[in-house]
C-alpha cells in the first residue's frame, strides 16, 4: 500500500506541475506531428497533445497520462516494453499474456514486480521532469535571445528609415546647392559681361575724351600769352583765324606747332574749337581798334573775341595749307580764356567719365565680392551636404549588414526551437506513453492476479 500511495503522490504531483510548465513551451510542432506517422493511434494522439501542451494549450502531463492510459492496449503495452523489463518480470507479463486458464501466480512475484513497476514509473517521472524543465530552460533561453533579436532588428528597422529621410534630404541638399551655385555663377557672369562691354564702349570714349582734352592742352599751351604781365597782344600775333566753308579755323605760324596740331586735332575737337571760334561776333575781331578806343562808355563790358577777316588764299602754298591767312590783330588772354572754357567742358566730360568708370569698377567688384562670397558659403554648405551624405551611407551599410547578421541569427534561432522542440517532444512523448502509461498498464494486468494488492 505504500508503494501505491508513493505512486498517487507522484501522479498528483505530475498533474499540478504542468500547469506551471505549460506557460514555457510555447512551440507547437504541427509538421513534427508527421513524424508519429505509423504508430499506435493512442501514441499518436498521446504526441499531439505533448505538441499542445508545449504550445501553451492542451492537457497537462498527468491528464494525459491519465487518457492514455484509457486508450493504450495490453499488447501495444508489452510491445512498447520488449526488452526493457527485468527478465523475472518479463517472465510474468508473458504469463499474463499467454495464461488461458486459472493457474495461480506467486504473490511474492508478483509484489517484486509491482515494487519494480513502480520504481520504474518513479523514474520516469522524475525523468520526465528533468525533460521537462531542460525544455522550459532552453525555451526560455530561446525565446529571450529571439525576443532580443526582434527588438534589435526593429530598431535597425527604424534606423534604417531615418537614415535613409536622411539620405534623401543630404542628396536633395546637394542638389540644391548645385542649383544655386549655378545660378550664381550664371549672374555672375551676367553682371562681368556686362561690366566688361560697358567698360569696353567707356574705354573707347575715354580713349576719345582724352585726345581731345589733349588738343586743347596743347591749345591752352600754343595761346598762352607771352608777357604775362600784359593781357593784349596786338602787334605781331602767333597764329591766325582763318575763314574757310566748314567754319572758322586756328593756324599757328610755326609749322612744328601746326603740324603737332593737325596730328592731335579729333573730329570732336575740330568741331568744338569751330564751335568756339564761331562765337565771334562781325568781321572776326577780338578788340575794337584803337580809333574807337576814345569812345566813352557808362558800362565796362567784358570784351569779345574779335579778329580780322582774312580771306583765304586760292592757291594753297607748297609749304602746307596753313599759309593762306593772313596775320590780323589778336587779343592772346581772351583767346586763351576762350579756349580754357573748352578745356574745362572736356576736362569736366573726363572727370565725369572717369568717376563713372571707377563706380562701375567698385559696383563690379562688390557684387563680384559677394556672389563669390555666395559660392563659397553653396560650396560649404555642400561640403557639410556630402558629409552627412557619406556617414549616411556608411551607418546604412553598417546597419544593413547588421541586420542580415540579425535575420541570419533570427532563422538560426527558430531552426534549432524547432528541432530541438521536436526532440523534446519526442523524449516526452517517449516516457510519457512508453515508461509510464505501458508500465502502469502492464502492472494494472499484471496485479490482476494478487490478491494482496489487487489494482
Amino acid at each position: 500500500m505504500k508503494s501505491v500511495w508513493c505512486v498517487g503522490l507522484v501522479l498528483w504531483t505530475c498533474y499540478l506541475a504542468p500547469g506551471v510548465r505549460a506557460g514555457f513551451l510555447q512551440k507547437s510542432g504541427d509538421a513534427g506531428q508527421q513524424d508519429l506517422a505509423g504508430k499506435s493511434k493512442a501514441q499518436s494522439e498521446l504526441g499531439n497533445m505533448v505538441a499542445d501542451m508545449m504550445a501553451g494549450r492542451g492537457p497537462g502531463l498527468a491528464a494525459m497520462a491519465k487518457i492514455t492510459n484509457k486508450q493504450i492496449d495490453l499488447s501495444t503495452a508489452v510491445r512498447q516494453l520488449d526488452g526493457k523489463l527485468p527478465n523475472d518480470v518479463a517472465s510474468l507479463v508473458h504469463m499474463t499474456t499467454t495464461d488461458t486458464g486459472n493457474g495461480a501466480f506467486d504473490e511474492a512475484s508478483m509484489q517484486k514486480a509491482r515494487r519494480i513497476l513502480n520504481n520504474m514509473m518513479l523514474e520516469a517521472w522524475a525523468e520526465l521532469d528533468d525533460v521537462v524543465f531542460e525544455c522550459k530552460e532552453f525555451q526560455e533561453r530561446n525565446r529571450g535571445t529571439y525576443e532580443q533579436v526582434v527588438a534589435d532588428l526593429a530598431r535597425i528597422g527604424s534606423q534604417l528609415s531615418r537614415l535613409g529621410e536622411l539620405r534623401v534630404g543630404a542628396s536633395q541638399g546637394i542638389t540644391d546647392m548645385d542649383r544655386e551655385r549655378k545660378d550664381a555663377e550664371e549672374r555672375l557672369e551676367k553682371v562681368t559681361t556686362e561690366f566688361t562691354e560697358t567698360r569696353f564702349e567707356n574705354a573707347r570714349i575715354m580713349k576719345i575724351r582724352k585726345n581731345d582734352l589733349a588738343v586743347f592742352d596743347f591749345i591752352l599751351q600754343a595761346t598762352a600769352c607771352k608777357d604775362s604781365s600784359s593781357l593784349m597782344q596786338l602787334e605781331n600775333p602767333s597764329m591766325q583765324i582763318c575763314q574757310s566753308e566748314n567754319g572758322p579755323l586756328l593756324n599757328f605760324k610755326n609749322p612744328n606747332l601746326q603740324s603737332q596740331l593737325e596730328r592731335l586735332m579729333t573730329p570732336e575737337a575740330s568741331q568744338a574749337l569751330r564751335q568756339a571760334l564761331g562765337q565771334v561776333q562781325g568781321p572776326l575781331g577780338l578788340i575794337q581798334s584803337r580809333a574807337d578806343t576814345t569812345t566813352t562808355e557808362t558800362t565796362t563790358a567784358l570784351p569779345t573775341f574779335a579778329a580780322e577777316v582774312v580771306p583765304v588764299s586760292e592757291d594753297p602754298h607748297p609749304s602746307g595749307q596753313w599759309k593762306k591767312c593772313v596775320d590780323g590783330p589778336r587779343d592772346c588772354g581772351l583767346l586763351h580764356d576762350l579756349m580754357s572754357l573748352e578745356w574745362g567742358k572736356f576736362r569736366d566730360s573726363f572727370d565725369e567719365l572717369t568717376e563713372e568708370m571707377n563706380q562701375n569698377q567698385e559696383l563690379y567688384d562688390t557684387t563680384k565680392r559677394n556672389i563669390n562670397e555666395e559660392i563659397t558659403v553653396i560650396s560649404e554648405q555642400k561640403t557639410q551636404h556630402m558629409e552627412v551624405l557619406a556617414n549616411t551611407i556608411s551607418a546604412i551599410n553598417a546597419d544593413t549588414e547588421e541586420m542580415n547578421e540579425k535575420d541570419q541569427q533570427e532563422r538560426d534561432l527558430e531552426h534549432e526551437f524547432d528541432k530541438t522542440c521536436l526532440v523534446f517532444r519526442e523524449k516526452i512523448t517517449e516516457i510519457l506513453f512508453t515508461r509510464i502509461c505501458a508500465v502502469r498498464k502492464v502492472r494494472n494486468e499484471l496485479l490482476e492476479h494478487s490478491t494482496k494488492t489487487p489494482p
